[in-house]
Order: C-alpha cells, then structure tokens, then sequence
C-alpha cells in the first residue's frame, strides 16, 4: 500500500543541468521530499546528486543513470537497462522487489538489506537478469525473503547474511559469476531454515573463506574456490555437492561441526555430503568440536559422506580438537573416491569418531598409511564392510 498522499513524480529535465537538486527537472516543480511515499520516475535521462536520497515509495530507473556521491534508501526499486551509482544502497522494504535488469550497480561503501533495527522485513526479494554488481561489504540484516541471481556479475568485498530471530532467506545464483574478495558468512535463519543455492554454471569465489554457519548450502553444477570451508558454526547446517559440482579450497581452517558457546544449544551438526562432484581441500579439514571436557559438554558433529561419483581430495583429517575428546566426527563412504595427499594423513583427537567404508576407494599416499600412528582413540570405530570397499589404511594392521 502506497502512503497517504503520496503521488508519481516523474523526471522532465526542464532545467537543463541534470541534477536530481534542481526542482524544474521535476514534473511537480518540486524535487522529491525523502522519506515520502512517492513513485519517483526517472527514463532516458543522465542525473547526479551530492546528498541522501530516501524514498518510501517506488523507485524506478529506466534507459538512465544516476550518479550520488551521497547514499539511497529505497523500499521499492527497479531498474531496467540503467546505471546506478552512489555511496551505499540500502533496500529496505517489507513484501517488495529490488528488480534489476540489463543494470549496473555501484556502491562502494556497501549494499544493505535491512533496517538496522531489531524488526525482520518479511518479503523481501531480489530479481536480477544481466545485473553487473561491484560493491563494498553486501549485508543482509534480518531479511525474510528470495534473491535470485541469472546471468549477473557480482563482485563485492564480503557478505555478511545476519538472522537472529525466525527469518531466513533463500539465495540462488543461475549463471552468475560471484566474487567476494573477503569472507562470505551465510547465518541463514534462527535455526538454519535458510537455503544458499549456487547453481547452473555459475562460479563463486570467497578468498577470505565461505563459512555456512547456519542453513544449507547447494552446489550443483557450479564451481566454489575458497580460502576455507565452514559448514556449521554453533549451530546447525548442512551442504550438498552434485552434478559435476567442483569445490576447491586452497587455505587452512576448514571445519565440519565447528561449535561456539550458544545458549541452548547442546550440539552442532556440520554435515557435508559429496554426491557426483569433486572436492579439494588442499590443507586440512577438521570434523567436529567440543566445548568443555566432560560427556555432558556441549560439542560439533561433523559429519562427511562420500556417495557415489564422488572425487574427494584432502590433505590432512583430524577427527575432534586436541585436549576437547567429546566432539564427533564421522566419514561414511558409499562410493566414489577419497584421497588424502600425505602419508599419516588422519589424526583422531576424539574418541567419539567413526569411519566407514561401504563402497569406493580410498587412495593415500605412495606407502598407503592413512592414520597416523598411535592415535586412534579407544572408543573410536572403523569399519570396512562390503566387497566395494578398496582400502589401502596402512597403519590399520597395526592397531
């Protein structure tokens, strides 16, 4: 519902010198008050502007550009083969669209979505077609709603996607070329309800780490390159690799059920499974956590599956946290191939862990030791079962 009063101001550039400040480019001989509910218009037009803009309204950029050294808040927006530069877009509309198509969007100093308060927006959604995005930090604050990204380009310095009450968000990119060169930190929903969905040729790069601390992550028929790999941080997610999916992460510090002290939360499932995909952890991955020493603590889970089609390269396993033994870490291979580059690549830390291998291979280094020596703890289970099963472990035979 449009705001009492409000009405459709449209863009005439009678005044000749293009700027958004100069009342007679206006259809209503006024320039656009902020904060009103107004339908502000701008087609066929090349505008700048040096201060805030803020409109309640609908916003709509067609066959244009704008240029603001300053900022705009919008609750409705569309652009269609426009330019829009300013300092920072806020979208910030309950049950509404930021529509962008054949557009280019520049923001240096950040994209935000959201209020800054403690309300969620419901309803909030993207629909971009040939959107080239560059910007700085892309912050969602408390943002129910759909983005969905086809044939775009976005670059940006970080995501940042925050949910501390029951919102959460669904996120899918179709042939789209993301590029984050910080972190990207998916906190999707109050209790992991949110979906990332990377899809359709797409590729997605997070040089400074991809962390799914909450909700899932689908990587189907696209590539990921990553610093590092989270999935699960104090809370629950889950990530799934498919259909020719190509992960690569080249640093340290990827973990599978990595736990923080959160209130009410006793565990922390971190669950990754690899069905026709490849993935490469070049350095190490750390399945499970736990906080605190006794039975009763509170622990990550980390859970990595391997199912049929599966290529999955890692360079070291460590199974729990050092001096924290009540973490749980579990490997289920049902089929494909895992491969650990170096000799003695796993180390149990926890005596919660459990290894199975149902179907599939698994290729270590030239001499086939898998386990480092004198560390597979007393409770810990490995199993080899099934006539699939081709296992060269090494160190087994000497447990």
């Amino acid at each position: 519902a449009r705001l009492a009063g409000a009405s459709t101001i449209t863009w005439t550039g009678k005044g000749g010198d293009g700027a958004w400040a100069t009342a007679t480019n206006w259809s209503s001989g006024v320039v656009p008050p902020n904060n009103s509910g107004d339908t502000i218009i701008v087609t066929n037009a090349v505008v700048s502007a040096s201060a805030a803009i803020s409109n309640k309204g609908v916003f709509r950029l067609g066959d244009a550009s704008l240029t603001n050294s300053s900022t705009l808040y919008v609750y409705d927006a569309e652009l269609r083969n426009a330019d829009l530069s300013v300092s920072q877009f806020t979208f910030d509309g309950a049950n509404k669209t930021f529509l962008a198509v054949d557009s280019t969007l520049t923001a240096p100093t950040k994209v935000f979505y959201g209020n800054g308060g403690s309300s969620t927006i419901q309803g909030v959604k993207t629909v971009a077609t040939n959107l080239t995005w560059t910007s700085g930090p892309w912050e969602l604050c408390r943002s129910e709603g759909t983005h969905e990204f086809v044939n775009s380009t976005l670059a940006a310095s970080s995501l940042k996607i925050t949910y501390t009450t029951p919102a959460a968000a669904t996120f899918i990119f179709r042939g789209t070329d993301v590029a984050f060169s910080g972190q990207a930190s998916v906190d999707n929903g109050a209790n992991g309800e949110g979906v990332f969905q990377i899809l359709e040729g797409s590729s997605f790069t997070a040089l400074g780490g991809l962390a799914v601390k909450k909700g899932a992550l689908l990587v189907d028929n696209a590539s990921v390159t990553s610093s590092f790999l989270t999935v699960a941080w104090g809370y629950n997610a889950q990530a799934v690799l498919t259909n020719g999916a190509s992960v690569v992460v080249t640093g340290t510090g990827s973990q599978l059920g990595l736990f923080r002290d959160v209130t009410n939360v006793p565990v922390s499932f971190g669950e990754l499974d690899v069905f026709d995909a490849t993935l490469s952890i070049t350095n190490g991955l750390t399945l499970g956590d736990s906080y605190g020493t006794s039975p009763a603590s509170k622990c990550g889970a980390g859970f990595l599956r391997l199912h049929d089609g599966a290529n999955v390269s890692i360079g070291t396993m460590t199974f729990g946290r050092g001096g924290q033994l009540n973490g749980t870490s579990v490997v289920h291979q049902v089929g494909g191939t895992l491969r650990c580059a170096a000799n003695k690549a796993v180390t149990f830390q926890s005596s919660f862990a459990e290894v199975t291998f149902e179907g599939g291979s698994v290729v270590s280094a030239p001499d086939h030791r898998w386990i480092a020596e004198n560390t597979v703890r007393t409770a810990a289970v490995i199993r080899v079962k099934g006539p699939a099963a081709d296992v060269q472990l090494g160190y087994l035979s000497d447990l």
